[in-house]
């Protein structure tokens, strides 16, 4: 995997610590409406950043776990784009769907987190023993 610059590596942070704040947020019903221009704007910081990410090689499990990671991303933002939807009134999401899509984004990053260290580490312990 491609290292990130360091302005990739802060907006990426910035993006993961705005879109936690606007996910919390929603707990004091006053603030939902500025929460979710908050979490929005992390999602698109963070999955934008990752989305410039590149794996350049052959290993058929890091190409997968890439993708999935891709797929999390898009759904990152999506999911911030039915927040601003329910927070608005814009039909077709009105209730609390967005929650939905974050969740299942969640599960993805967290399982590609650990997953994709290991499979490099595995793949460079194969590749010195050669």
């Amino acid at each position: 995997m491609k290292e990130l610059t360091k302005f990739q590596a802060i907006l990426y942070n910035l993006g993961g610590v705005l879109m936690l704040i606007g996910a919390i947020m929603p707990m004091e019903p006053s603030l939902t409406t500025y929460a979710a221009y908050i979490y929005t704007c992390g999602a698109l910081a963070f999955g934008c950043t990752q989305l410039q990410q590149r794996y350049e090689g052959r290993n058929p499990a890091l190409i997968r776990l890439r993708r999935q990671q891709i797929i999390a991303s898009f759904l990152l933002i999506a999911a911030g784009i039915m927040f601003i939807m329910k927070v608005n009134y814009i039909a077709p999401f009105r209730g609390d769907e967005w929650q939905v899509a974050l969740c299942i984004a969640a599960f993805i990053e967290l399982y590609t987190a650990f997953r994709i260290p290991a499979e490099i580490k595995k793949e460079n312990e194969s590749g010195e023993l050669d």
